[in-house]
Order: C-alpha cells, then sequence, then structure tokens
C-alpha cells in the first residue's frame, strides 16, 4: 500500500509541476488519471502494432513465396520449341510477368488494408478494456488492488473472500483486516482509489519493460528487430526484392529465348551455305574431270 500511494503521489505532484500553475485538486486529478491511462494505453498499443506489423511481414512473405511457385508453374505451362515460337512465348511470358506482378501489387495493398483495419479494431478494445472506469470496477476490492501492485496479475486470479487459504491454512484478507466503519467511509475509498491508481502506474512500468525485453528478443531469420519501423523497413525492402526478382526472372527468360531465336536462324544459314558449298565443290570435281 505504500509503495502504491508512494507512486500516485509522485505522479501527482510531476502531473503539477507540469501545469506550471495553481488548480483545483479535480481538475489536477483528471489531468493526472488522463496522463495516467494515456501512458498505459500507449505502452500497450505499442505492442500491439509491434505484433500486428509482424504479422503482415509473414503474410507478404508467404504472399512472394505463393507468387514466385505460380509463376515459375506457369512458366514451365509455357516451355515451347523456341526455334519456332520463340517471340510468341517471349512476348506471352512479358504479359504474364506484367499481370502477375500488377496481382502481386494488389494484394500487398489488401494485406496492408486488412492489417490498418485490424490494429484500428484491437488499439479501440486496449482502449475500452483499460479504461478508468473498468479498472475502478474490477479493482474495487483492496485485495485485488494489492494483486495488481505485486504483479500476480498476469498469471493468476485473486479471491475475494475475506478468508483465503495458503499453503493448506487459512489467512484473512487485507480488506478482511480493516474495521467495517473504516471502510465505509470517504477516506478509505479515497485512499484505496489511490492505490489503485499507484498500481496502475506499476503495472504500467512493468509491462513496459515486459515488453521491450520481449522485443529485443526478436528476430525475422537472423536479424534483430525491436522496432515497428525496423519490421517495416525489412517488409519494404522484401517487396522490393521479389518485384525485381520477377522482373529479373522475366529478363533472364527473354534472354534465353532470343540467344535460341538467333542460334536457330545461324543454323539454318548455316544449313543453305553448307548445301552451296557442296554444289561449288561438285562444280569444281566436274571440271576437273
Amino acid at each position: 500500500m505504500q509503495e502504491c500511494a508512494f507512486e500516485h503521489d509522485q505522479h501527482l505532484q510531476k502531473t503539477q509541476q507540469e501545469c506550471k500553475k495553481a488548480c483545483s485538486e479535480t481538475f489536477l486529478y483528471t489531468k493526472a488519471c488522463a496522463a495516467m491511462f494515456a501512458e498505459l494505453h500507449a505502452v500497450l498499443m505499442g505492442h500491439c502494432e509491434f505484433v500486428h506489423t509482424l504479422h503482415r511481414l509473414l503474410d507478404v512473405s508467404r504472399l512472394i513465396e505463393k507468387t514466385t511457385m505460380e509463376s515459375i508453374a506457369q512458366h514451365d505451362a509455357m516451355v515451347v520449341d523456341h526455334e519456332g515460337g520463340g517471340k510468341n512465348q517471349a512476348d506471352c511470358e512479358k504479359t504474364a510477368v506484367q499481370r502477375k506482378t500488377e496481382c502481386f501489387q494488389r494484394e500487398c495493398a489488401g494485406i496492408a488494408l486488412r492489417f490498418q483495419k485490424t490494429l484500428r479494431e484491437d488499439k479501440e478494445k486496449i482502449t475500452n478494456t483499460n479504461a478508468q472506469l473498468r479498472f475502478s470496477l474490477q479493482y474495487k476490492t483492496l485485495a485485488r488492488v494489492l494483486h495488481l501492485a505485486r504483479g500476480n496479475e498476469e498469471s493468476g486470479t485473486v479471491r475475494d473472500n475475506y478468508i483465503e487459504e495458503v499453503n493448506g491454512k487459512d489467512r484473512r484478507t487485507p480488506d478482511s483486516l480493516v474495521d467495517g466503519i473504516v471502510k465505509n467511509s470517504n477516506a478509505y475509498a479515497i485512499l484505496k482509489n489511490q492505490c489503485m491508481l499507484g498500481a496502475v502506474l506499476k503495472y504500467t512500468e512493468r509491462s513496459k519493460k515486459r515488453l521491450e525485453c520481449e522485443r529485443n528478443k526478436t528476430r525475422v531469420g537472423a536479424l534483430g528487430v525491436h522496432t515497428t519501423a525496423c519490421i517495416a523497413r525489412l517488409e519494404s525492402e522484401l517487396i522490393k526484392n521479389a518485384m525485381a526478382m520477377f522482373q529479373t526472372t522475366h529478363s533472364q527468360n527473354d534472354m534465353r529465348v532470343k540467344i535460341c531465336s538467333t542460334l536457330g536462324k545461324i543454323k539454318t544459314e548455316n544449313t543453305l551455305l553448307q548445301a552451296e558449298l557442296d554444289s561449288v565443290h561438285a562444280k569444281i570435281k566436274q571440271l576437273q574431270k
């Protein structure tokens, strides 16, 4: 309780210093609570965006893999005799690559739109779920407030009974240790609310450290990514390289077709020249006789 009250008072003093002028207790309380829950929302929303950005990168990588496999299968199905229809194949491949590239760009845009929609919905859920009113209703007993302050809220539940069993023995809860007359007083309600706000501050700081630790451990391949900017940059490079790969594959196929076509023409011309050379040799032999 002392730690929670200290956290609350420290935050209240900080808010009062930021105001830089005298203000009523009601205004100060409202402003302090707004800043407190805004910080909590910012921590949770930042991690939410980080996770969704990772999922978007995964969706894009799967799309690239799918598009690449389809391109290979489509190219194998379009293989024809280069000597007779090389130009037609090159034109067909160029059209197919352009169509596949446009489809890839549309699907990437669709992934981005779904990402924005889901992220917006989840951020709204965070704001609604972690509102001050919800915290006040959920942590209305001192046992629950201290449970949140200790950090047990992430891993378990708390019993509101006045008697709880611990290690096979009955133990009185914090609420049962307070006299009934005191619990019904306004001063106790104010103290309990201050402890709840202090517990929220401790919960926010604990969540920030835990989520930062999780980010620092995140790896994509051999690369460490700890911010949404890193992931977005990686996604942009992945899309750029995929587009270049599609074009390079087409260029290689186009060059291969041109080489095969040229070799075919050279072979035909060599056949004609050989025929003329044989004819000349035959005439020379006749003259020699």
